[in-house]
C-alpha cells in the first residue's frame, strides 16, 4: 500500500515600488534546524515554491530573505510550519501474555504515528471457535488483560492506535490459555524412604474443565548440580532447569495408562518411555522431579504445563559387600541365638521331666521297701514258734501264742500293734 505523503506550497508576494532595487530573494527550509531545502529566486522568476514528499505532523521552519543591489538584505524572521496529520503508516508493537483465563496485551506506539494518537482499540476471541470476544478502548496506552476465556484455548489478540486522522494497520498475534492445573492431581511418592537407583510415585488422573490431557511428562533434576550447559528438547523445559545439563525429561506417559485408580511408576528404571530413556539415578543423592500436563491442540501445537511444586526424594546408598556380610553374619548369630534358646528350652525342659520321673519312682521304692521288710519279718515270724508280744513284761509261756493263729489279712503297718493287742486278748479269753 502506497504511503500517503505531503505537498507544502510556499509563495510570497511582490515587493512594494521602494524596495525597487530588490535583486533576488534567498529560501532556505530546514528541518530540526538541519537545512533540507535552499534556492535563490531572482524577482522576475515566479514567486512560487512547492516542496513534495513531506512527513506529516512534522514541524518546517522557512526563512525567506530579501537581498537588494547593494547587497543589503531583510533580517531573517523564520516561519513555522506543521503538516497536517495522517492515519499512522505502521502499526503497534504488540505482545501477549496468557493465563488459564486470560490476555495481557502490552503495546507500543507505531514507529511513525504522523499525528498525536488518542485511542488505542485492543480485540482478542477464539481462534479455532466461536465466541469469546472481547474487545476495549483505552485512551492511553496501558497495560490490558481481556479474560473470560477458557483454558487450553487458542485465541487471537490485534490491536491498533487511532489519531485524528484515522488508524493504524491492526497488528495480532495468536497465543493460548493455559492448561488449568491443579494440585490434587500432582503424582505422589510410593514411600517415604528410598534407596537405589530408582523410586516409585504414584500418577494420579488429571481432571481439566474442557479438554483430556494426552500425557503426563516428568523431569528429573539433580539438586547438587552445577553444570551450566543450554539443554535442548522437543518439550519446555521447567524454569528451574534454565542452563542445567542435569536436568532432564525422563519418561513421557500416554494418559490412556492413568486411570481413576492411580498409575504405579518407576522413576530410574532403565526404560523407554515416549523416546524418553528413564535412566537409572544416582545413590546417595538429592533429586528434584518435576511434573507437566500436556494437551495437542487442533492444529498440532501441545501445551505443557508444570506443577508448582516438584517432588523432592533422597535416595538412600545400596547396601554394599561389606553392608551384606554384616547382614549375613547378623542373620547367622541371629539364628545361632535361636537354636540356643531351643537347645536351653527342651535341656530345662528334659531336666525337669527326669526329677520328675525321680521323684515317682522314689516313692514307689519307699512303698516297695515297706511291703518287704513287712514280708520279711511275716517270713521271720513264721519261723518262728512263738510271736513276741511288746507289751508283755516277760518271755512265759502263756503270754505265747502260736503266729500261725495270727489272721495274715493285710493290716496297714501303723495299725499293726492295734491289731496284735486285739489278737492277744481274746486269746486270753478264751484261755
Amino acid at each position: 500500500m502506497e504511503r500517503e505523503r505531503i505537498m507544502l506550497k510556499i509563495t510570497w508576494e511582490k515587493p512594494f515600488p521602494a524596495c525597487a532595487s530588490i535583486s533576488h530573494y534567498d529560501l532556505t527550509i530546514q528541518l530540526n534546524e538541519q537545512q533540507i531545502f535552499y534556492k535563490r529566486y531572482s524577482v522576475e522568476e515566479t514567486r512560487e515554491k512547492v516542496l513534495e514528499d513531506l512527513d506529516p505532523y512534522t514541524k518546517y521552519t522557512i526563512i525567506l530573505i530579501a537581498v537588494n543591489n547593494a547587497f543589503y538584505q531583510s533580517s531573517a524572521e523564520p516561519r513555522y510550519i506543521t503538516t497536517p496529520e495522517l492515519a499512522p503508516y505502521d502499526s503497534l508493537s504488540l505482545s501477549i501474555d496468557f493465563d488459564t483465563n486470560c490476555a495481557y496485551l502490552t503495546i507500543q506506539d507505531p514507529t511513525q504515528p504522523n499525528g498525536i494518537i488518542t485511542k488505542y482499540q485492543y480485540t482478542c476471541y477464539y481462534a479455532n471457535t466461536e465466541g469469546g470476544y472481547q474487545s476495549i478502548l483505552a485512551t492511553d496506552k496501558q497495560y490490558v488483560s481481556l479474560c473470560e476465556f477458557r483454558s487450553a484455548e487458542k485465541v487471537k489478540c490485534s490491536a491498533k492506535a487511532i489519531n485524528s486522522a484515522g488508524e493504524s494497520p491492526v497488528t495480532s498475534q495468536t497465543g493460548y490459555t493455559k492448561i488449568a492445573v491443579t494440585q490434587r492431581d500432582k503424582a505422589e511418592l510410593k514411600h517415604s524412604k528410598n534407596k537405589g537407583k530408582s523410586f516409585r510415585i504414584t500418577v494420579h488422573q488429571v481432571t481439566l474443565d474442557n479438554r483430556k490431557p494426552d500425557s503426563y511428562v516428568f523431569v528429573v533434576q539433580k539438586e547438587t548440580s552445577t553444570s551450566k550447559r543450554k539443554k535442548r528438547s522437543s518439550v519446555q523445559l521447567p524454569p528451574e532447569c534454565d542452563l542445567d545439563s542435569n536436568c532432564y525429561i525422563t519418561a513421557e506417559i500416554d494418559s490412556s495408562l492413568v486411570d481413576s485408580e492411580g498409575y504405579d511408576f518407576r522413576v530410574g528404571d532403565g526404560k523407554t518411555y515416549q523416546d524418553y530413556y528413564n535412566a537409572p539415578l544416582e545413590p546417595n543423592q538429592d533429586y528434584k522431579i518435576y511434573q507437566a500436563v500436556t494437551v495437542q491442540m487442533e492444529d498440532g501445537f501441545v501445551l505443557i504445563e508444570y506443577y508448582e511444586d516438584p517432588i523432592t526424594v533422597f535416595l538412600n546408598p545400596i547396601c554394599a559387600l561389606g553392608c551384606i556380610v554384616a547382614i549375613a553374619v547378623t542373620v547367622f548369630d541371629l539364628l545361632v541365638g535361636v537354636v540356643l534358646l531351643v537347645v536351653l528350652i527342651k535341656r530345662r525342659r528334659r531336666n525337669f521331666t527326669n526329677k520328675t520321673k525321680q521323684a515317682s519312682t522314689s516313692a514307689n521304692t519307699g512303698n516297695a521297701y515297706q511291703t518287704l521288710e513287712l514280708t520279711e519279718r511275716s517270713k521271720q515270724a513264721n519261723d518262728a514258734v512263738y510271736a513276741t508280744i511288746p507289751e508283755c513284761s516277760s518271755d512265759t509261756a502263756k503270754n505265747k501264742t502260736s503266729y500261725e493263729e495270727v489272721d495274715m489279712t493285710s493290716i496297714p503297718t501303723n495299725k499293726l500293734q492295734d491289731y496284735i493287742k486285739e489278737t492277744i486278748s481274746g486269746s486270753q479269753r478264751r484261755y
